[in-house]
């Protein structure tokens, strides 16, 4: 819904409102089931994660639109109101009724780019005189009808009578208001409580403890787990060693673009970081100091998972795990004591 030059915001809230009531529907949020959803909870839950200040358009949004994608939708929820373009001639309002994309209630009527900027707008609430004046039909402005052979006790039943009926008449026709935007604080932990490294017969377990924690260290619960478990997915498929272009690709694609995880990726990285030991150890930081080299972001907590997971399931299907170990061991006890005449003798005589 465009807004007039000069047209205060609330009055163009107000303005869609009334479009609203008149408007049909999306096809899939028509015939909704009592409790008010379509039987699609993921199209109706709030996006996980704090609010952000402003949003971005992915993708062009084209007049008639039912649906956008943005950027990130971090703390948006169904019946949040949004600003596409703000202070600019094609500014407009838009009501959010679904996700998947974000849909809403009203088709969009200007063109918005990919890149656009898109804020929340919070909805206000009309008095009652408002209500009144929005209120239609003939019932609404109803006259009351006296009657000479009522009594004085009689009339005054029947004009307080008529009062009440009024007033339900004006709230069953005025617009429904929008839902006030509710504020929630979730503590989140300081740290993330990281398992220690397990053995090839131990990453399951591993994964889970891994699982369980990300979900209360990003507050996202199920989305959050699902977010987590994506690399496990992938270091279960994967059959390349770690300097392989193959390996690279899906390493690359498993950095994190969704804001909301930022802070328990980070508190994931460094927790993970401190448990690893020898080859490992060395490996990663190797990979770290490349990346740096190269101009490449710092890895995130999703892809050290990956490749602490890859790790195990790669030298496990090598077959040599133990030999190498048994090698970097002693790599490290050279280092530690260097060997002289006598050390020799003992080594060779075991």
């Amino acid at each position: 819904m465009p807004r007039e030059p000069g047209m205060p915001l609330e009055a163009k809230m107000q303005a869609y409102f009334n479009a609203v009531s008149n408007a049909e529907p999306p096809a899939e949020y028509r015939e909704a089931p009592a409790a008010g959803n379509n039987g699609n909870a993921l199209s109706l839950a709030p996006r996980p994660g704090r609010a952000l200040e402003a949003y971005k358009l992915a993708s062009d949004c084209r007049p008639g639109a039912r649906s956008l994608q943005l950027e990130a939708d971090s703390g948006l929820a169904v019946g949040d109101l949004l600003l596409l373009g703000p202070g600019t001639d094609t500014e407009e309002l838009i009501q959010i009724i679904g996700f998947g994309s974000i849909h809403f209630a009203v088709p969009t009527q200007h063109f918005h780019a990919a890149g656009t900027q898109v804020t929340r707008a919070q909805p206000f609430h009309r008095s009652r005189s408002q209500q009144h004046a929005a209120s239609s039909g003939p019932e609404a402005d109803e006259p009351f009808e006296d009657h000479s052979s009522w009594s004085s006790n009689e009339r005054r039943h029947q004009q307080a009578r008529h009062r009440r009926k009024q007033r339900h008449r004006v709230r069953s026709t005025a617009a429904p208001l929008a839902p006030a935007t509710i504020s929630q604080t979730i503590r989140q932990p300081d740290r993330f409580s990281c398992p220690g490294m397990p053995s090839y017969e131990g990453l399951e377990a591993f994964e889970d403890s891994i699982a369980s924690e990300f979900r209360l260290v990003s507050a996202g619960l199920d989305h959050g787990e699902e977010f987590i478990r994506r690399a496990f997915v992938a270091a279960k498929k994967n059959r390349h060693a770690d300097d392989s272009d193959e390996f690279l690709h899906t390493f690359e694609s498993l950095r994190s673009d969704f804001p909301g995880y930022a802070i328990a990726l980070e508190k994931l990285s460094a927790a993970l970081s401190d448990k690893l030991q020898g080859d490992l150890k060395r490996k990663w930081a190797l990979l770290r100091q490349r990346r740096r080299n190269d101009g490449l972001p710092t890895p995130d907590g999703r892809q050290l998972v990956y490749y602490v997971l890859c790790y195990y399931r790669f030298a496990e299907s090598q077959g040599t795990p133990a030999a190498l170990q048994a090698l970097l061991a002693l790599r490290d006890q050279c280092r530690a004591s260097p060997l002289d005449h006598v050390g020799l003798n003992l080594f060779a005589a075991t």
